[in-house]
């Protein structure tokens, strides 16, 4: 079915290009795995895996710029595909799975999200907050609030160090996290500790609908917001379900277009066969991440576009 709404932030960069001021035109930089998917996706085009992990891993990424569109590497990219094409249908309605009260900015940012699944979600949605911390006390909101039964299972960028894939477990993907975002017709996708969210663009691999808060949070950049995605507002999903007597409209077009566009700008180049892989290659990816013995645990951070070195965040 068609969707009722047009395109977004046409023109946007070249506005910004010109001298236009405005929220919209602000930049901001990439957080830690971010800056190791984008290296990993730059070296292993050119380079192969281990290479990429070579030198993203280690010191040598001194001198790497914050890109002004980020990119996955292939491997990652297939990997998720395959999740993807192991799941037929998508029974799912909505689904967050993430921290809600992380941090205080955190917790600014994606209060939205409970108080919206707590009018829309059904009992064919899911809804995880992997925020650490004891649960004791704590009490499902509804059938669709899967965080007790997921307690301690639940994907946690910050835990893909663990398990011994040192920071190239950063670029790994997570089978059960990605298979419910292909189950899902939409993906809440706040922001998070910044204006934007990996999120977003791990919905759209999934062919999963984002719906974010504000149009500011569907990138980090002018360049990467004025790509064309489609997405639905929150304020708008708000007025769907309440002005309509019929659920929020999932468009098969709007997901093709948003993968073209990632595939596109956001991927380094697939390989022919990528659309016959299976979903074991999260698990191969992983165990090649497990191979690498010379990850240190520094990842490049940038001032004023160029990278130095500091502490990665392990947990």
């Amino acid at each position: 079915m068609s969707c009722p709404l047009g395109p977004r932030q046409q023109g946007l960069e070249a506005r910004c290009r010109s001298g236009h001021r405005g929220p919209a035109c602000a930049s901001t930089l990439s957080g830690p795995r971010s800056r190791l998917l984008a290296c990993f996706a730059d070296v292993e085009e050119a380079d192969g895996f281990r290479r990429a992990a070579e030198h993203c891993c280690n010191d040598t990424a001194r001198g790497m710029r914050d890109p002004p569109v980020l990119r996955w590497p292939r491997a990652y990219v297939e990997a998720v595909l395959a999740v993807q094409a192991a799941v037929p249908t998508r029974p799912l309605d909505f689904n967050f799975i993430g921290g809600v009260s992380t941090d205080p900015k955190t917790s600014a940012n994606r209060r939205w999200v409970t108080e919206l699944a707590t009018e829309i979600f059904t009992a064919t949605s899911v809804y995880v907050d992997t925020t650490t911390g004891s649960l004791e006390g704590y009490e499902a909101m509804g059938p669709w609030d899967k965080t007790l039964e997921r307690a301690g299972l639940a994907f946690q960028p910050k835990n893909l160090t663990k398990a011994g894939t040192g920071l190239c477990g950063r670029i790994t993907c997570d089978v059960e996290y990605h298979r419910t975002l292909a189950l899902s017709k939409f993906t809440l996708a706040p922001a998070g500790d910044a204006p934007w969210s990996m999120r977003f663009f791990e919905a759209i691999m999934a062919g999963s609908i984002p719906i974010v808060e504000d149009e500011l949070h569907v990138g980090r950049n002018p360049s990467e917001r004025s790509l064309g995605y489609r997405f639905w507002l929150v304020s708008e999903v708000m007025a769907w379900t309440r002005g309509q007597m019929r659920p929020l409209p999932y468009c098969e077009d709007w997901a093709r277009h948003n993968l073209e566009i990632f595939l596109k700008h956001q991927a380094t180049p697939l390989n022919t066969t990528a659309r016959n892989f299976t979903a074991q290659r999260c698990a191969d990816l992983r165990k090649r991440c497990s191979a690498v013995k010379f990850c240190r645990r520094t990842v490049p951070r940038f001032r004023r576009g160029v990278a130095i070195d500091e502490p990665a965040m392990l947990a």
